[in-house]
């Protein structure tokens, strides 16, 4: 399932350059958090495995970290670009290493190798990202460190609550449309249905999905390693299908990456803990 999210979000950063550009960028957020909060409260009212939670502490929390995880990201992407800050937001894993033993799990010597070549292809990614600034890496950082803390509650959540926690977050999206209200612009069909296509297929659902896929009694780190592919899938299917072209070290770096992480997955699916 958490494959099957880092190619949707992936296939947010081409599907992005078919948007007029006189469509504001918070209007657009603020779009997006609409279908994808419609989306998941539907979910939660009709689906009956999603049915039956009622907002408590762990829903309130799961909620505000999603929330802070997407304004920092946004935030990022902002002040940097979009190669900058999802390169930061999708190093969650890292932090998620980091952060485990607080929360009981271990590191083990095999994690340092997978690791270690994460940290230096994102971070190549993120040096030849261009318009970063302070600001920037300290928003992705952030949405990094939220986004795993996000992931060790969901691990004490029922399906039922991530769903509930989820909507909330996205709901939570559309106060980035706050400030373009006074100059709306004419919203053809085309944006509005790539704005429902991008909240509900690019944002609600993979957000469902590796909610859903974090379960309690594995670590978070090698469920999550996964996460790390985005930002060079993005690359990859922009360069496939808006001929992108990406740079010959970055084509080299992004290998490396992948092996890794596709060669530690395989390692845990044949001993999960």
């Amino acid at each position: 399932m958490i494959l099957v999210s880092v190619i949707l979000w992936a296939l947010f950063a081409p599907a992005i350059r078919f948007l007029s550009p006189d469509v504001p960028a918070g209007m657009l957020t603020g779009l997006r958090g609409v279908f994808a909060a419609a989306f998941l409260f539907a979910i939660y009212t009709f689906v009956p495995a999603a049915q039956g939670a009622r907002v408590n502490r762990h829903v309130l929390v799961g909620a505000a970290l999603s929330a802070v995880t997407q304004f920092a990201s946004l935030a990022a992407i902002a002040w940097g670009n979009t190669v900058l800050g999802q390169s930061l937001l999708y190093a969650a894993p890292v932090y998620a290493l980091i952060l485990g033993p607080l929360f009981g799990q271990r590191i083990l010597r095999s994690d340092f190798l997978p690791i270690g070549i994460v940290m230096v292809s994102l971070g190549v990614l993120t040096a030849h990202a261009g318009d970063w600034t302070p600001l920037a890496i300290g928003a992705g950082i952030t949405s990094a460190i939220s986004l795993a803390l996000t992931g060790f509650v969901f691990q004490t959540m029922t399906p039922s609550e991530k769903v509930l926690a989820l909507a909330i977050a996205s709901a939570s999206q559309v106060l980035f449309a706050g400030g373009d209200l006074n100059s709306i612009p004419d919203l053809s069909s085309t944006t509005i249905g790539l704005a429902a296509l991008m909240g509900i297929a690019f944002s609600a659902v993979p957000n469902l999905l590796v909610g859903l896929a974090i379960k309690k009694g594995e670590r978070l780190y090698a469920q999550t390693l996964l996460l790390s592919l985005e930002p060079l899938l993005a690359v990859t299917l922009s360069w496939v299908l808006v001929n992108d072209v990406p740079g010959m070290w970055g084509m080299i770096v992004g290998g490396g990456h992948v092996s890794a992480v596709l060669a530690h997955e395989l390692r845990r699916r044949r001993s999960p803990n």
